[in-house]
């Protein structure tokens, strides 16, 4: 089983095609799912919008031994990084950051939580002000 998580009129609604048999499924949903059944999950932007501070082990719970776990997000680093070099103004850099978010994240912070719950990371990549972190579940 595949899924894309996400928050519904925060973080972008993902477009599936109905014969792909990936579910789309919305964030607050994410605890009632069973456990260990999924082998692939895609969470986007879901860290920072979502209210559950226990979101990301809660989705490490949903994926079968050697799912795979993608999470895209903003890293609230780049945005500060452009904006202090003077390539984002405040203004955008604002809406960045702020724009209903419960919490900033960071490429590397994601990384380093998916480690310390024993997630092999195979990916962390940045491109502009969004990454992209890859792990798989023991």
């Amino acid at each position: 089983m595949k899924a894309i998580i996400y928050v519904e009129g925060k973080s972008s609604s993902p477009f599936v095609e109905e014969t792909s048999g990936i579910e789309c499924i919305e964030s607050s949903n994410l605890p009632s799912l069973p456990a260990a059944v999924y082998e692939e999950l895609e969470l986007i932007d879901v860290l920072e919008f979502d209210e559950n501070p226990d979101i990301l082990s809660i989705a490490v719970q949903k994926l079968r031994h050697k799912g795979v776990l993608r999470i895209g997000g903003t890293d609230a680093v780049e945005v500060m990084r452009e904006s202090e070099r003077g390539r984002m103004d405040m203004g955008l850099a604002s809406t960045q950051l702020l724009n209903g978010r419960v919490r900033l994240t960071s490429a590397h912070e994601v990384k380093d939580r998916l480690t310390a719950m024993q997630m092999s990371v195979s990916t962390v990549s940045i491109g502009g002000f969004r990454y992209l972190v890859e792990a798989t579940r023991p």
